[in-house]
């Protein structure tokens, strides 16, 4: 069975992290879990040196530079064809959402495809409405190289960038809402610190993709 490595990036996710890694652990297509900590200053680098599996990699990134610098440290250790992304702050995330996630990408039915959240969201039953900027996608490993030069992959606008790529080159992308999800902003940060992160996040999102629309690729 063809296999597939995971990328994770880490930054202050002491208290969900070992749950993610076990879950992707008991992930039989699973190959490598590549794990950065994007210069956390509580104990996620020890938590995830504590787990003993010959799978992980575990990586440090020397100051926090964020979500989409850590991804491009952790590509270079990506050995597969295909590549797992996948956030550190999940709730009942599991090797069945996991697996159903990846396999449409290694068989080769397309060439990325994601996992939408009902948990952490607005509304459950938007998700399948709404952009497709979740954390969790499989795609091709090449797909990826060639966002990373993109100078909009950053922050937030990192997934924005994937989907666009995969639009505009006909690459087929599926997506599939699940019962799981993340801690949200809201609660993780406060309400009113909460409800501006999801501010920004959006309109980052929605900036990015009217620069695209009008002056194309970058």
């Amino acid at each position: 069975m063809e296999k597939i490595d995971a990328l994770i990036a880490a930054y202050n996710e002491e208290k969900t992290i070992k749950n993610i890694i076990d879950v992707l652990i008991k992930t039989p297509e699973i190959n490598k879990i590549i794990v950065v900590d994007d210069g956390s200053i509580d104990k996620t680098y020890q938590v995830v040196k504590s787990i003993k599996s010959p799978k992980i990699i575990l990586l440090k990134m020397p100051k926090n530079g964020g979500k989409s610098e850590a991804i491009v440290f952790g590509l270079k250790k990506i050995t597969t064809k295909n590549i797992f992304l996948c956030d550190a702050d999940l709730v009942k995330l599991t090797p069945q959402i996991c697996s159903s996630i990846i396999n449409p990408v290694l068989q080769n039915k397309y060439s990325h495809s994601i996992g939408m959240r009902t948990i952490g969201v607005t509304s459950p039953y938007l998700s399948q409405f709404l952009p497709s900027i979740s954390g969790e996608r499989a795609l091709k490993t090449e797909i990826l190289k060639k966002c990373i030069k993109s100078k909009y992959f950053y922050n937030y606008g990192m997934e924005t960038v994937i989907n666009y790529y995969c639009i505009i080159n006909h690459l087929k992308t599926t997506k599939k809402v699940f019962n799981y999800g993340h801690i949200n902003h809201l609660s993780k940060d406060g309400s009113l610190l909460g409800f501006f992160i999801y501010l920004k996040q959006t309109l980052l999102i929605l900036k990015i993709y009217l620069i695209f629309f009008i002056k194309g690729w970058h």
